[in-house]
Order: C-alpha cells, then structure tokens, then sequence
C-alpha cells in the first residue's frame, strides 16, 4: 500500500518535517513539467472523439 506524497517522506525520516514539505514541492514540480504534455494529450483525444461523433450524425443522416 502507497502512502500519500509527504506522509511517507515524514514517516521514512523520523518525523522532520522539512522532507514532507520536500516532497510536496517535487510532487508540485513534476505536475506543474507533465502538465502541458498531459493537456495536449487530452485535447488530442477530444479531437478524435468529435471526430468519430461527426462521422456517427453524418452516417445517421
């Protein structure tokens, strides 16, 4: 079982504080990098879905 970002950095050092407030910063760090690539996937699969709709109403026609 996983424990949630900060919680297992504060229990794997004895209880300092200051690496749960680091993990929670690297947590930040990576969504706010991964976040455009994300989005762009998404919008990509927003596209393709339109898509296949558009081709459905215009078959059903």
């Amino acid at each position: 079982m996983a424990t949630p970002v900060g919680l297992g950095a504060f229990i794997g050092t004895a209880g300092d504080w200051r690496a749960a407030v680091l993990a929670l910063l690297c947590a930040l760090l990576a969504f706010i990098i991964w976040f455009p690539f994300i989005k762009s996937y998404d919008n990509k699969l927003y596209g393709q879905e339109q898509a296949v709709a558009e081709e459905e109403r215009q078959a059903q026609a």
